[in-house]
């Protein structure tokens, strides 16, 4: 253990530099990156302070039905965030209502954790869903702040992880003082790694709490008006997936195809994949403006291994009927919702060109499904502020 810090920290700064570099090679740009160089520029905290840390995009979401609780039941304390993405930094900034300051996450170094912990100066640091750093959780402990995971996950693939260096593992798992996790799944993990068994409650998907938000959005983006019927979503693809999705979706006979990548800095290149009657759509936030205009939904990141599949709620929540891939690892718990409400559906490659042409001969309108989900999704938020408020003086 005495020589797992040095080595951690080199391993940290030699993974920063590449990721630099990387990020040249590649044409992108190097801004967010270089953010987490450096500690946020944010006032230092005199006043109580919430810190949260979301990795990205959907994270974010999921915290922020949480925070609008916690903003009503304590107006005088500051709500700062922190995120490990340009599209979550993005969202959150959008988010002013809420939140009081955002940053990006600066790397797990010791002296840029110290001076980004003195700058917040946090009574209490919330991790949602998963992002463990080992430097930042040990300085927050040294500072006597409460370290509380929300909406707790736990993929197969992180819990063999971690399994490979289980004196490591009980040894930062064991500095999370309230772990409130999605299912009892997730729980048993969390305990096997070395959670103490009284501090990890199951209180549910805060991803659960978008039904009480979701609204049907006026159309604002341009491209996405007076679009010949009818129109199919390749939602949220990803490099070596939207190749294979697009000839299988290129089969259907369609007015339109909308293809949105998950990541802004694949908008060019996706761009040039496209053809006749195929639009990218390249802004970040509009997913609910999609969702409201297609006829057919085809949800990505599960069509190949390695993604673990996005929120299918977003889109069900607005009545439409989902299409997805077999590889949704990440996301069984809304799976399990969305198939028994019969909002949506799992096939292959090979049964997508059906799927879709069934779709668009015999449209489903939902209304009876959408009831039927609505009244499976229980009220997340509401327990885990129950769990909070048993132990922390803050919440």
């Amino acid at each position: 253990m005495i020589l797992f810090y040095p080595i951690y920290q080199l391993t940290i700064f030699c993974w920063s530099f590449f990721a630099i570099v990387a990020r040249l090679a590649k044409g992108q740009g190097i801004k967010g990156a270089l953010e987490k160089l450096r500690a946020p520029a944010i006032p230092t905290g005199e006043q109580k302070r919430v810190w949260i840390h979301s990795v990205s995009l959907g994270e974010s979401k999921a915290a922020c039905g949480l925070v609008a609780k916690l903003r009503q039941s304590y107006p005088d304390s500051e709500i700062v965030f922190s995120t490990s993405t340009s599209t979550g930094y993005a969202y959150l900034l959008k988010q002013k209502h809420l939140v009081d300051h955002v940053f990006h996450l600066p790397i797990d170094l010791t002296p840029l954790v110290v001076q980004t912990i003195r700058r917040v100066n946090p009574s209490h640091f919330f991790i949602v869903e998963t992002d463990f750093w080992w430097n930042l959780i040990r300085h927050l402990k040294k500072r006597d702040v409460p370290v509380i995971l929300l909406n707790g996950k736990l993929s197969e693939r992180t819990f063999n992880r971690y399994q490979k260096v289980p004196r490591l593992a009980s040894k930062l798992f064991k500095q999370i003082d309230q772990a409130c996790v999605q299912t009892s799944d997730y729980a048993e993990g969390f305990k096997a790694l070395g959670c103490e068994t009284h501090t990890v409650n199951v209180s549910g998907n805060l991803k659960f709490e978008m039904k009480n938000h979701i609204r049907t959005p006026e159309i604002r983006l341009p491209k996405l008006q007076y679009l010949k019927r009818p129109i199919i979503a390749i939602a949220l693809t990803h490099p070596g997936e939207e190749e294979l999705v697009l000839e299988a979706v290129r089969q259907v006979k369609f007015g339109t195809l909308l293809v949105c990548p998950r990541h802004p800095d694949r908008f060019e290149k996706v761009a040039k994949m496209l053809g006749e009657n195929e639009v990218i759509v390249d802004e970040m936030g509009v997913m609910d403006q999609v969702y409201t205009v297609v006829d057919v939904v085809v949800m990505c990141g599960s069509f190949v291994k390695g993604i673990g599949g996005h929120n299918l709620l977003e889109a069900a929540l607005l009545k439409k009927y989902v299409l997805f891939g077999p590889h949704m690892d990440d996301q069984k718990e809304i799976v399990k919702l969305v198939t028994e409400s019969k909002m949506g559906e799992s096939v292959t490659l090979e049964e997508l060109p059906g799927a879709v042409n069934r779709l668009l001969d015999q449209p489903k309108t939902c209304d009876k499904e959408y009831e039927t989900l609505l009244g499976m999704i229980g009220n997340p938020v509401d327990e885990t502020i129950k769990l909070l408020e048993e132990r922390f003086s803050f919440v």
